[in-house]
Protein backbone atom coordinates (compact mmCIF):
# COMPACT_ATOMS: atom_id res chain seq x y z
CA UNK A 1 0.00 0.00 0.00
CA UNK A 2 1.23 3.40 -0.74
CA UNK A 3 0.50 4.70 2.56
CA UNK A 4 3.09 2.49 3.91
CA UNK A 5 5.76 2.65 1.70
CA UNK A 6 5.57 6.34 2.68
CA UNK A 7 5.79 5.74 6.62
CA UNK A 8 8.57 2.90 5.79
CA UNK A 9 10.80 5.65 3.73
CA UNK A 10 10.02 8.53 5.92
CA UNK A 11 10.91 10.78 3.63
CA UNK A 12 10.07 12.31 -0.25
CA UNK A 13 13.01 11.55 -2.75
CA UNK A 14 11.36 12.33 -5.96
CA UNK A 15 14.20 10.37 -7.64
CA UNK A 16 12.55 7.23 -6.66
CA UNK A 17 9.10 8.45 -8.60
CA UNK A 18 8.40 7.97 -12.77
CA UNK A 19 7.05 10.73 -13.62
CA UNK A 20 5.58 12.90 -16.92
CA UNK A 21 4.40 15.99 -16.42
CA UNK A 22 1.17 17.47 -18.91
CA UNK A 23 -0.05 20.39 -19.34
CA UNK A 24 -3.83 20.03 -19.99
CA UNK A 25 -4.37 23.47 -19.52
CA UNK A 26 -3.53 26.83 -20.87
CA UNK A 27 -2.73 28.02 -16.96
CA UNK A 28 -0.12 26.73 -14.46
CA UNK A 29 -1.52 26.26 -10.67
CA UNK A 30 2.15 27.05 -9.13
CA UNK A 31 2.27 30.09 -11.14
CA UNK A 32 -1.01 31.58 -10.63
CA UNK A 33 -0.02 30.82 -6.68
CA UNK A 34 3.01 32.68 -6.54
CA UNK A 35 1.53 35.49 -7.96
CA UNK A 36 -1.98 35.24 -5.38
CA UNK A 37 -0.54 34.32 -2.58
CA UNK A 38 1.30 36.80 0.16
CA UNK A 39 2.44 36.90 3.45
CA UNK A 40 -1.13 37.90 4.80
CA UNK A 41 -2.26 34.44 2.88
CA UNK A 42 -3.53 31.48 4.42
CA UNK A 43 -2.60 27.93 2.54
CA UNK A 44 -3.81 24.27 3.07
CA UNK A 45 -1.42 21.90 1.82
CA UNK A 46 -3.13 18.94 1.70
CA UNK A 47 -0.83 16.30 1.18
CA UNK A 48 1.97 18.05 2.22
CA UNK A 49 4.63 15.23 3.03
CA UNK A 50 7.86 16.46 4.07
CA UNK A 51 6.80 20.35 3.23
CA UNK A 52 9.93 20.98 1.18
CA UNK A 53 7.59 22.61 -1.15
CA UNK A 54 5.07 24.77 0.70
CA UNK A 55 8.57 25.48 2.85
CA UNK A 56 10.30 26.84 -0.03
CA UNK A 57 7.12 28.57 -2.06
CA UNK A 58 5.24 30.10 0.66
CA UNK A 59 7.96 31.30 3.29
CA UNK A 60 6.16 34.22 4.62
CA UNK A 61 2.98 33.29 5.19
CA UNK A 62 1.05 31.35 7.04
CA UNK A 63 0.18 27.22 5.71
CA UNK A 64 -1.48 24.02 7.49
CA UNK A 65 -0.23 21.14 6.06
CA UNK A 66 -1.50 17.77 6.27
CA UNK A 67 -0.86 14.27 5.34
CA UNK A 68 -2.40 10.68 6.02
CA UNK A 69 1.42 9.58 6.85
CA UNK A 70 2.80 10.03 10.84
CA UNK A 71 6.10 9.90 9.50
CA UNK A 72 5.83 12.54 7.02
CA UNK A 73 4.26 15.01 9.37
CA UNK A 74 7.20 14.14 11.53
CA UNK A 75 9.04 15.01 8.88
CA UNK A 76 7.75 18.36 7.81
CA UNK A 77 7.68 19.44 11.24
CA UNK A 78 11.67 18.44 11.44
CA UNK A 79 11.54 20.79 8.00
CA UNK A 80 9.51 23.63 9.94
CA UNK A 81 11.62 23.56 12.30
CA UNK A 82 15.05 23.77 10.21
CA UNK A 83 13.46 26.70 8.33
CA UNK A 84 13.56 29.07 11.36
CA UNK A 85 9.64 29.88 10.29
Amino acid sequence: MEKDFYEKINNWDFSMIKREDENLTNWDMIDLLKREVNEESHVLDLGTAGGEKVLKYYPDCYVLGTDYSKEMIKTANKNLEKSGK
